[in-house]
């Protein structure tokens, strides 16, 4: 089979191909939470799925993962009620009821879990894997409702891929148009509520709200098209989900939830740094390159208003320069005059203009002219 061509066994090949399917799921959606920035509502669902889990276990007595993603799916929709409900019946606004929420639900889960880890049940252990995520759960027969739930995702997306563009970007916008915005905000939340009960037995309560956001943010700072940033959020959320999940097989002291959130929230660290299009240290870069050339420009300018002859002998201006004629200069702006070929010391003081440079000022006046008569 395929597994054998790269060394690995049946096992860890099931638990590899659903730890990258839940990397493509989370990977999806976390683009659609970062720019409509509900991050926290993710974060919400996430951990009042735990008593949800724990009811249905309680109910049926096995750890079953369709029994469990039904118990979550039910126990996340409640929070998203008691949020709303909050929100809308008191004076309180929607990151309180968000935080009351989240307290009130994850702290009746751990409770519910810490009452059934004290009861004499053999089928109770393993069970509190489920805050941080256990891929020795995951069977042949999960893979099949973890594919079930990436179609329905995918088809959710793609069957409306306009209308949601364009409710990220411009909402009040949609709205007067007549799009059904709260239906499609609605349907989209079943779509993240179902992606994040059937992730929770691989990454986690507690860390699957972190694939939700980390794969978005490193994916934003690579490009601006809203098409490209889904596909490399999508990539980053397999790859995150591959490698923890390798690392979490061989280093068993290390839970696979946290070892796949290391890796999406390094390489969104690493794509804050020097991402393409937002990266920090790119940006600053090209600020400093900026203001160097616009300090080049003024300077140039300013010398070529000085001077109405030329003195060919040596490439040089008959414009001789000093710092105290030009108080706004230093020695650095001149230095970097110099490296470039625009002129030359001559003393410690005094500095000439060479042909180079008085050609390429000369162009600079030729772009502001004509940018004064498009202006005009």
């Amino acid at each position: 089979m395929i597994w054998e061509i790269f060394g690995i066994s049946y096992t860890l090949a099931i638990v590899l191909l659903g730890s990258a399917i839940v990397g493509l799921m989370t990977g999806v959606l976390s683009v659609f939470f970062v720019l409509e920035k509900k991050s926290v509502m993710g974060d919400t669902i996430a951990h009042s799925s735990l008593p949800g889990v724990v009811v249905a276990f309680l109910l049926f007595l096995e750890k079953s993962q369709l029994t469990f993603a039904i118990g979550a799916l039910i126990s996340g929709f409640l929070a998203i009620i008691f949020v709303q409900t909050i929100s809308r019946r008191t004076v309180l606004k929607e990151d309180v009821a968000i935080g009351v929420t989240l307290s009130i639900f994850f702290g009746v889960g751990v409770a519910l879990l810490t009452y059934v880890q004290s009861l004499p049940l053999a089928a109770q252990a393993g069970l509190i894997n489920y805050i941080f995520g256990n891929v020795a759960f995951l069977l042949k027969r999960d893979l099949y409702l973890l594919a079930a739930v990436t179609v329905f995702d995918l088809f959710v997306i793609i069957s409306f891929w306009k209308e949601y563009k364009l409710i990220m970007f411009d909402r009040a916008y949609a709205e007067i148009i007549g799009l059904p915005v709260d239906k499609l905000d609605f349907l989209l939340t079943i779509a993240i509520s179902v992606t994040i009960v059937v992730g929770i037995q691989i990454i986690g309560v507690v860390m699957i709200a972190g694939m939700l956001i980390a794969p978005a943010v490193g994916a934003r700072q690579w490009t601006n098209s809203y098409r490209r940033m889904i596909l490399i959020s999508a990539s980053i959320g397999v790859m995150s989900g591959v490698l923890g999940t390798l690392i979490s097989a061989n280093i068993t002291d290390i839970p696979p939830g946290p070892a796949i959130i290391v890796f999406a929230t390094s390489i969104a660290f690493i794509s804050i740094l020097f991402g393409y299009r937002h990266g920090t240290l790119v940006n600053w870069v090209h600020t400093h390159l900026t203001h160097r050339k616009i300090d080049h420009r003024k300077v140039m300018m300013e010398f070529l208003k000085s001077t109405n002859a030329l003195d060919k002998s040596e490439g040089l201006t008959r414009l001789e320069f000093s710092l105290r004629e030009y108080p706004r200069l230093n020695k650095e702006i001149i230095n970097n005059l110099a490296r470039c070929g625009y002129c030359k010391w001559l003393t410690d003081e005094k500095c000439a203009m060479t042909l180079r440079g008085v050609e390429i000022a000369k162009d600079f006046t030729v772009e502001n002219s004509g940018s004064a008569e498009m202006v005009e």
